[in-house]
């Protein structure tokens, strides 16, 4: 696939990046939402009491036993399902109002729900106490009335059974925490990974702009190639989707120190669309020294006779990389 002159130090199989060039260091902030889903695994709540209270009549309430909130930082849910007596053929309806209260008999919040005969009637509430303490729980049922809505008498008492759990942590800010700081920390790593300074990036019209364009002093270390290149062509066109990019790399002196194919790819942007673009797989180099380069890009000879509209090559100097794989530069540039 590769070609190279006797200038060229092609890559070796084993070949790894410059240590200057690899750095783990910033991968510790991955650290952040690791802690933050590990704390999620450990986050079980404690069960504090489990109540189960018989409410005989309807506008009559009924206290529960006390139970002990001793933590205002910690949340706190309630889980309740409570029972209506139904009638032979008809179901009941009713309203079923919960309130806490603290050991002064004060009440510290109040919640109504409605429930029906022969359906679970369950559901929960969370909240953090105020202040810490024994409370309990009152509740009381009104409006019992059947289908048409007509009032009615209640002909069982209506059983309320709670659960009270306490957790010292919110699972919910630990998830939402965990999916932003590990968004946070891809943000961060995509800029210091694989983009180093960036020394030539923009739009040329020619090939030999593009070269002019490239034209500069780059550090030593890991050199990153990107190119592209758009076509306007109206109607299908039936050019090979796999390209090969030829790319020549010349020192200050003018002598080639590199000479190969990139593999690209040819894409239309859309159904309904007249532009192709063409994209060269990133390439990764490693220079030796500092020195002043120039690289020159040559187009498939099945694309030259179409004419680009516009090519683009980016160039970025002193890459890092999170660690170091084999085959993963392309050549050692020696100027």
């Amino acid at each position: 696939m590769s070609q190279t002159v006797p200038q060229t130090s092609p890559a070796d199989p084993e070949e790894k990046a410059p240590a200057s060039s690899v750095s783990r260091r910033p991968l510790w902030v991955l650290l952040i939402p690791v802690g933050l889903l590990v704390a999620t695994f450990f986050d079980r709540p404690s069960s504090i009491t489990n109540l189960s209270v018989q409410v005989p009549r309807a506008d009559q309430p009924v206290e529960s036993e006390p139970f002990e909130l001793p933590n205002i930082n910690d949340r706190v849910t309630v889980r309740s399902r409570f029972s209506v007596p139904a009638k032979t053929f008809a179901k009941t309806f009713v309203f079923l109002s919960t309130e806490l209260l603290d050991d002064k008999g004060v009440v510290q919040f109040q919640y109504d729900r409605e429930g029906k005969s022969r359906s679970k009637n369950d559901g929960y509430l969370e909240f953090r106490p105020k202040k810490p303490g024994r409370f309990r729980l009152r509740f009381e049922v009104y409006l019992p009335r059947d289908q048409q809505a007509q009032p009615t008498q209640l002909t069982a008492p209506v059983v309320v059974n709670s659960v009270i759990t306490k957790d010292p942590f919110d699972s919910g800010v630990l998830v939402y925490g965990f999916f932003a700081s590990l968004i946070v920390s891809f943000l961060y790593l995509s800029q210091v990974y694989f983009r180093g300074s960036l020394q030539c990036s923009g739009w040329c019209g020619s090939q030999s702009e593009v070269s002019r364009a490239t034209r500069g002093e780059y550090k030593s270390g890991l050199l990153r190639v990107r190119f592209f290149a758009t076509f306007e062509h109206s109607g299908r066109w039936y050019a090979n989707d796999c390209q090969a990019v030829s790319l020549e790399i010349t020192n200050g002196l003018g002598r080639s120190i590199f000479q190969g194919t990139i593999p690209s790819r040819l894409t239309r942007d859309g159904e309904d669309s007249d532009t192709y673009t063409l994209r060269a797989e990133p390439q990764l180099f490693h220079l030796t020294r500092d020195s002043f380069l120039r690289f020159d890009v040559s187009l498939p000879s099945s694309l030259a006779d179409i004419g680009p509209e516009r090519l683009a090559i980016q160039i970025c100097d002193e890459v890092t990389l999170p660690w170091t794989q084999a085959q993963t530069i392309r050549a050692r540039l020696n100027p």
